[in-house]
């Protein structure tokens, strides 16, 4: 059975907050400074053998505003 897990990291009003998602649920949403770079690691246990597959790493970046200007 194959699952989907995404870490996105979010600026929301200059403070960086971390979002993971199992299964395209928000699983925890946190704000912590201690992670402004390093390395993702992803760790395993139990008695059976594991995969991964499309495992991909990208820095997203947008201009787009959240939301429309006011209408005149």
């Amino acid at each position: 059975e194959w699952h989907s897990l995404r870490i996105q990291r979010n600026t929301i009003i200059s403070k960086e907050f971390t979002e993971i998602s199992f299964d395209n649920h928000l699983s925890l949403d946190v704000y912590d400074q201690s992670f402004k770079k390093g390395k993702l690691g992803l760790v395993v246990m139990g008695d059976g053998g594991f995969s991964f597959d499309n495992l991909r790493a990208m820095e997203l970046m947008t201009n787009r505003p959240l939301s429309r200007p006011s209408a005149y």
